[in-house]
């Protein structure tokens, strides 16, 4: 938005469809747009940073098949759980954007394609480590967004694996997205595309960029 004198004395031209257009309100009677928070900005949002980490768990079944989830529990249904992204949005029921990702294995030297299911509602589908993964569910849909699919990790060294997601990378990033009215959360389940194995006990941290609207 700019404020050319020169040609329009007092108004702010936009630009549509390649055309100049004058808004005749003075610039000083306008506003910026409220969000529900009561915080106030243009078209930019806030960039946040997301981190969490899940201890995952091998200890009963040990290297993972290809398309198995990989959890925090790969034995009972009751403590297995999803993922979950908190606070992702300003308040309950509002907009952002995923704008990159990044997938940390605290295991040296694997090399697995990982997808993270994801969804604006908690998840019903298969939750157990080491078990075949059915997300996205059909119970499920009234929530699903757009999974986020990792290139294979990377080590360089005696170090940590990882993999990021971006817009110049394979991903499917950006991923527009909007909260179920009563929540301000995200909820994920994580798979592995390849047969791979993980040192039962070691972390997986996934890090979600953002773009709070």
């Amino acid at each position: 938005m700019t404020n050319n004198f020169g040609k329009y004395p007092g108004k702010t031209i936009y630009t549509k469809d390649g055309q100049e257009v004058a808004d005749d309100t003075a610039d000083a009677l306008k506003t910026l747009p409220t969000r529900s928070d009561g915080t106030t900005g243009g078209n930019l949002g806030t960039i946040k940073e997301v981190r969490v980490t899940t201890v995952i768990d091998t200890s009963d079944d040990g290297a993972f098949a290809a398309n198995d989830v990989v959890g925090n529990d790969d034995c009972c249904t009751t403590t297995a759980t999803y993922i979950t992204f908190s606070g992702v949005v300003r308040a309950n029921g509002e907009y952002g954007v995923i704008t990159g990702a990044m997938i940390v294995s605290e295991s040296e030297n694997v090399t697995p394609r990982l997808t993270l299911f994801l969804s604006n509602i908690p998840i019903t589908s298969e939750l157990r480590s080491n078990f075949p993964n059915t997300a996205p569910d059909s119970a499920d849909l009234a929530g699903v967004i757009p999974p986020i699919d990792f290139s294979a990790m990377q080590s360089l060294g005696t170090t940590d694996s990882w993999s990021v997601a971006t817009p110049s990378t394979v991903g499917n990033i950006p991923i527009p997205f909007k909260c179920a009215d009563s929540d301000d959360d995200l909820y994920g389940v994580l798979v592995t595309r390849d047969v791979f194995t993980q040192t039962n006990g070691d972390d997986m941290t996934i890090i979600l960029l953002v773009d709070q609207y």
